[in-house]
């Protein structure tokens, strides 16, 4: 997938070499399911079943295991699995998402809640954010779930990046898509806006380093209200706000830049294109600034007061 999306990386060092990831072949994807079986083999139309669906992917294979110890037909006793029931009458979804999404409809509503959430903030997550995002009578219980949700195989705990913040992570992407996926549109614009408020409070002595994260929140918020038929009026504000911290992001990156101005100064055309999108005026300091000529950006254009706010001197 990032060679895919991101063709330049490939080969830019000397000595880079490219493996392909191909699918496991029919024995060794019986022998992975076998190990992980281990002294609990499972029949061989049942085994075949999940090798002919997962296509080769042993993620698929994973949560296809998990999926059945969801349902109580197989249990873990150690580092071992023990089919528990008969597995002949299961039904095998036919793609990884799928599974992925069959897998979370098991779980309970505040499983659920708690999990969507977390899908919003990222891969990592913090304890503290994720409790900030579910209702407020969640919250006392969102340390049970995360547990449940560890047990589970879906989140792990991870280390942690905040003093005072336990801190978890999504035991693989998909799992985080396909939760994100589950949320309703509206849903994920309160959640981003909401995660851009927790990292202010909670960054509140390092909010420069975190521009680009409010900046992307917020810009996420407005985009779904904005896709949801709500109008300039309703979500000028949120878009202003989002425009201006990604600015600044990229005003600080280019003040703290060793390798001149000429290179980092092309991706002002992000902020530029944010700005107008969420219909400031043409007049503004910071629109002015950033479609000045390269030659004329020079950090002594600002200066951050005194009060976190910026001053351009136009």
């Amino acid at each position: 997938v990032t060679v895919e999306l991101r063709p330049g990386w490939v080969n830019t060092e000397p000595g880079t070499k490219v493996m392909p990831l191909l699918p496991l072949e029919r024995r060794e994807a019986v022998e992975l399911i076998s190990n992980l079986l281990g002294s609990s083999p499972m029949e061989l139309g049942d085994s075949a079943r999940i090798v002919e669906a997962a296509e080769g992917n042993p993620l698929f294979m994973e949560e296809m295991l998990l999926m059945l110890e969801d349902d109580g037909l197989l249990r873990r006793a150690g580092d071992r699995w023990q089919v528990t029931g008969d597995l002949s009458q299961v039904a095998v979804p036919p793609t990884i998402q799928a599974l992925l999404a069959a897998r979370l409809d098991r779980l309970g509503t505040p499983e659920r809640a708690v999990l969507g959430a977390a899908s919003v903030i990222g891969k990592d997550f913090w304890w503290g954010a994720v409790s900030a995002l579910c209702p407020e009578d969640l919250r006392p219980s969102v340390g049970t779930h995360l547990q449940t949700l560890i047990r589970r195989g879906l989140i792990t705990p991870e280390k942690s990046t905040l003093a005072g913040e336990d801190a978890f992570r999504f035991h693989h992407l998909l799992i985080q898509d396909a939760s994100y996926e589950g949320l309703p549109k509206g849903r994920r614009a309160d959640l981003h806006e909401r995660f851009a408020g927790w990292i202010r409070g909670r960054m509140a002595d390092r909010a420069v380093d975190y521009e680009e994260v409010i900046g992307y929140h917020l810009e996420q918020a407005w985009r779904y209200r904005a896709e949801l038929g709500a109008g300039p009026d309703a979500t000028g504000a949120l878009g202003a706000e989002a425009a201006g911290h990604l600015a600044l992001h990229k005003i600080r990156k280019v003040s703290h830049s060793r390798q001149g101005h000429s290179i980092v100064v092309s991706s002002f055309t992000q902020s530029l294109r944010i700005i107008h999108r969420y219909l400031q005026p043409a007049s503004s300091p910071l629109v002015r600034l950033l479609s000045k000529p390269r030659k004329h950006l020079s950090h002594g254009m600002y200066r951050r007061q005194g009060n976190g706010q910026l001053h351009v001197y136009s």
